[in-house]
């Protein structure tokens, strides 16, 4: 350790800023434990990123991580990952991610997205969108019914979802607002049981739309957590019992109401 010291704490610097944090309990403690990874460890940041990274839920307390492709790359294409810290920094706009990325990696991100006014514009407008969605005391506004709150929410995700896609942002961010979505339509749904019908169905004729909305954004959900995770990870159980739920709901449904 003396002997990284005297070298300016460049091998230290190079350790930390390569090394992904992970809590674990650790003789009935928890503690905060660096990992250095051979292949993931390789991976630049971009606030655009191609890649996600992901700890092995099976394997984590070992230290073992999975990278993951958000789209098809051609060979000799650089893998980049997003390196900001939570979900809502990586909206934050450039002269708010800049700051927080040399703080913890020390560098400077020139990355597409960085000094890009229109990016700026569509990560502040989706900040805006995720605290609306997310946030439980904006979720319903002074005067608001549950059922009003529940299909104006449904257009802020849909909103949100849009802007995710404008800014190319195809990881687990994009599948959080599908899984909302489909929540806020399967409980729209249940709510209309008890109104006959909520307007959206009238307006539109087709008294299962939320249901066939829920089904559709929980497909998305699932398809986008596959590619962020693989087809191993334990949690995607998880969402086709709850996509199974949701068909058979739609199947038992009777069309002509």
């Amino acid at each position: 350790m003396d002997e990284l010291h005297n070298t300016g704490d460049s091998k230290i610097t190079l350790f930390t800023t390569n090394s992904f944090e992970r809590t674990l309990t650790m003789n009935r403690q928890e503690t905060k434990v660096l990992f250095l990874f051979d292949n993931i460890s390789r991976a630049n940041h971009s606030c655009r990123p191609n890649a996600v990274w992901e700890w092995d839920p099976q394997r984590e307390e070992r230290g073992v991580g999975t990278l993951h492709a958000l789209q098809d790359m051609r060979t000799g294409t650089q893998i980049k990952v997003d390196y900001c810290p939570s979900e809502t920094d990586a909206l934050r706009t450039t002269a708010v991610r800049r700051p927080i990325l040399a703080a913890n990696y020390a560098f400077h991100c020139d990355c597409p997205a960085c000094g890009n006014a229109v990016d700026d514009q569509s990560r502040t407008r989706a900040a805006g969108l995720y605290g609306q969605l997310f946030t439980p005391a904006l979720q319903i506004q002074g005067g608001e019914t549950d059922e009003q709150s529940v299909i104006r929410r449904i257009g802020v995700a849909e909103d949100y979802i849009d802007v995710l896609k404008e800014l190319k942002l195809w990881d687990l961010k994009l599948a959080d607002a599908y899984g909302e979505l489909a929540d806020l339509h399967e409980r729209a749904w249940d709510a209309s049981q008890n109104t006959n019908h909520c307007q959206t169905c009238r307006d539109a004729g087709r008294f299962g739309i939320h249901l066939d909305k829920a089904v559709a954004a929980a497909t998305e959900e699932w398809a986008i957590h596959l590619k962020c995770w693989g087809p191993k990870h334990p949690d995607l159980k998880q969402d086709v019992e709850k996509l199974q739920q949701r068909l058979q709901k739609q199947f038992q449904y009777p069309r002509d109401r």
